[in-house]
């Protein structure tokens, strides 16, 4: 004993994790896979149902990025004529979709 207190506090690596774990409200030895940041929560959730974009979405989407840049949460927060249930996750993913469709429509023309 190396004279310090005793207890949780002190037992080294083995209870390493649970300053984060207590933070965040995750009981010790929880499996974090589930888990992510709470600017995700909303594109997690179960039972969520896809929408498709509509070409008015795509339009402010591409009116945002030239506006703002890569920007998500400032241009879903900036344009009111996104789908309520979008994230900013949808619109990088759906942006990161279009560059790709761009890149293989220009592909193919040549």
């Amino acid at each position: 004993n190396d004279g310090g207190p005793a207890g949780p506090a002190n037992q080294g690596p083995a209870n390493a994790g649970s300053a984060f774990t207590d933070q965040h409200g995750i009981a010790d030895g929880a499996s974090l896979g589930n888990l992510g940041p709470p600017a995700y929560a909303s594109a997690w959730q179960p039972g969520r149902k896809r929408t498709r974009w509509s070409p008015d979405e795509e339009k402010l989407l591409v009116k945002g990025v030239t506006e703002y840049g890569p920007k998500w949460t400032t241009i879903l927060c900036s344009f009111g004529g996104f789908h309520h249930d979008r994230t900013s996750i949808d619109l990088k993913d759906k942006w990161r979709n279009l560059c790709k469709a761009r890149e293989a429509a220009t592909t193919e023309a040549t």
